[in-house]
């Protein structure tokens, strides 16, 4: 273990070793021109960086072992102004918390944005008028077990400090790393928090007016695809039986793996080829998928960033400077998202009519699919992950006990390479998908800002009531429909209900529509809406596909210690679901009463 300690104004910095503090070596740094100063340090061992302020707005992170500067951030308050006298440092709780100079206040901020998301004024703790100099300034942070210390410059006292806001705050970042010890960056005793708040009466009420208009959209479109009438309005094709093979962005799917996207993804694939067919085997609707499984995600966003002249760090893009090093400051920071009229076409995103992706909605904002009508499956954390482990039992956790796989994955040390240890890590990389498919998983691809994306892998979780609340948003706003594992044939036919193309029989479908529409007293002009003449379907029925497999070796069944350590490490995923569970039942509600409401009619 190594102490780093930086002089002020001499542009010099020392390295010690931890148990006879003797020097073992020394380097030059430099900050803020035209000072050059440095006023505080600190580590963030998740990324492997030192964190260091020199008294203006920014703040600078280097290398742990090169000691080389990787980027800087610039510092706003949450009234948007700059802020600088940024003094004493301490990274906690995912955040870097900074005390500022001749001030009593610490503000906490987001290491990638910046921006502070928590602000706390210490004036009471001893007031400036009873510490008689006005250079005796609040200016030591520490953090303890469960509190933190404060004090000061020339201070006799020192504070502890516990923020009841800040229920993640555990001094855990300052554990020594080990490759083999079990060291859980969390708590595995005690109550398990509870991050689930449900709709009030009014968010249902305005939930269920919107799923009830996206039924009637649909009821809309089938009518007009079915009407000769030129009203200059034409239908959204994912909402008939004909989807339209040159219109891009109709349709997607959000396939989380182990919920049964599997068997989703299988029945669109027959409903595209069914879509073939009825152009007689001459257009294609394009589609096609898009994981973070195999970095698939990183290369497309790669391709991207060399496109527009810029670079990804940390999910984020970046402009280029005229040498092509990215300028990493929130400045020269951009969503591709936001450019208009962008037609770049990277990794065949841009064209294609539907997708299937097994990645975050950060990723689907970024090639441009954020309002594109999406249904998800939600699933059983318990039930996800063990039919995770199971699936890939002699792959990824070789026959370990589940309970230890996760215990290993808690700790920072698990890795599924054979013969190969891990120095404890809390941050994993999203790419590794034997580890962070059962970090909460769910949750994490319904993330769309990167500054929270970034976070989620990370097994002390400093942001997860964040992480829950953007999450369940998402889920509640940005998907067209949703559906749930465990009731999956429900789930399929409320799809077909919203997103009639996937219909198990577009034959039988224009038929029942068209009797439906004329006991309403709907002109029928065309028959089969919009299907060719002759045509005759032979079905897409929906066959869920489970490849969890009974465990030959490892564990054969969940103890309730493995069942608690899954509600534990994918707390945020339980909270997920019980909200997936609340829009289901709305959905199903609106269906039921519509249906109701027909049969009301034809009486």
């Amino acid at each position: 273990a190594r102490l780093i300690e930086i002089t002020w104004q001499n542009q010099q910095g020392f390295i010690y070793d931890a148990e006879t503090l003797e020097q073992l070596d020394s380097f030059q740094y430099t900050t803020t021109l035209p000072r050059n100063e440095g006023w505080g340090i600190t580590y963030n061992p998740s990324f492997r960086e030192f964190i260091v302020s020199d008294g203006s707005s920014n703040l600078y992170f280097w290398d742990r072992d090169t000691l080389e500067e990787k980027r800087s951030i610039s510092v706003t308050r949450f009234d948007g102004r700059r802020q600088d006298q940024l003094n004493e440092l301490e990274y906690m709780g995912g955040l870097i918390c900074c005390n500022i100079w001749h001030s009593d206040e610490i503000i906490c901020v987001d290491p990638d944005s910046g921006k502070s998301v928590r602000e706390y004024d210490m004036s009471t703790l001893w007031p400036a008028g009873e510490r008689g100099n006005r250079e005796n300034v609040l200016n030591g942070i520490a953090i303890g077990d469960d509190h933190v210390l404060l004090t000061g410059k020339r201070w006799n006292r020192m504070y502890k400090i516990v923020f009841d806001d800040w229920s993640t705050l555990l001094g855990r970042d300052s554990v020594e790393e080990s490759a083999v010890e079990l060291v859980p960056a969390i708590n595995l005793t005690g109550p398990v928090p509870d991050y689930f708040v449900p709709l009030s009466s009014e968010e249902r009420r305005a939930m269920k007016d919107r799923l009830t208009e996206t039924l009637m959209k649909t009821r809309s479109a089938l009518k007009m695809s079915a009407s000769n009438t030129e009203n200059g309005n034409e239908p959204a094709p994912q909402r008939t039986l004909v989807l339209d093979s040159q219109l891009p962005k109709q349709f997607m799917h959000m396939h989380h793996m182990k919920t049964g996207g599997t068997s989703v993804d299988g029945l669109i694939s027959c409903a595209l080829r069914r879509q073939r067919n009825l152009a007689n085997d001459t257009r294609s609707v394009r589609y096609s998928t898009l994981s973070e499984c195999g970095s698939g995600v990183k290369r497309c966003m790669e391709k991207l960033a060399k496109d527009l002249n810029s670079s990804v760090v940390n999910n984020v893009f970046y402009r280029n400077d005229e040498n092509g090093a990215a300028l990493v400051d929130p400045e020269n920071s951009f969503d591709p998202a936001d450019i208009p009229d962008d037609d770049r076409n990277i990794c065949s995103t841009n064209d294609n009519s539907v997708m299937s992706y097994c990645a975050s909605l950060h990723a689907v904002r970024t090639f441009g699919w954020k309002d594109v009508d999406k249904i998800t499956v939600i699933r059983n954390p318990v039930d996800r992950a063990w039919s995770m482990y199971r699936f890939t039992l002699n792959r990824c956790y070789h026959c370990k006990e589940m309970k230890d796989v996760l215990k290993e994955v808690v700790s920072g040390v698990f890795t599924s390479k054979v013969n190969h240890t891990r120095e404890r890590d809390y941050l994993y990389d999203p790419n590794d998908s034997c580890a962070v498919q059962m970090i909460g998983h769910q949750a994490t691809n319904l993330l769309s800002s990167n500054g929270l994306y970034n976070v989620a892998n990370d097994v002390s979780f400093p942001r997860e009531q964040d992480i829950v609340d953007e999450a369940i948003r998402n889920l509640r706003e940005q998907f067209t429909w949703i559906g749930l594992t465990d009731r999956i044939e429900e789930s399929v036919d409320s799809f077909r209900e919203i997103f009639p193309f996937l219909a198990e029989n577009l034959t039988e479908q224009a038929l029942n529509l068209k009797e439906e529409f004329e006991k309403q007293g709907e002109q029928v002009d065309d028959e089969l809406f919009s299907l060719p003449f002759n045509y005759t379907d032979k079905g897409c029925p929906f066959g869920h596909r489970n490849a969890g497999k009974d465990p030959a070796c490892g564990t054969e069944e969940m103890d309730d210690e493995t069942i608690e350590l899954v509600h534990r490490i994918s707390n945020r995923d339980v909270a997920v679901y019980r909200a997936a569970q609340e829009r289901f039942e709305i959905q199903q509600e609106v269906l039921r009463e519509f249906k109701e409401s027909l049969e009301e009619r034809w009486k």
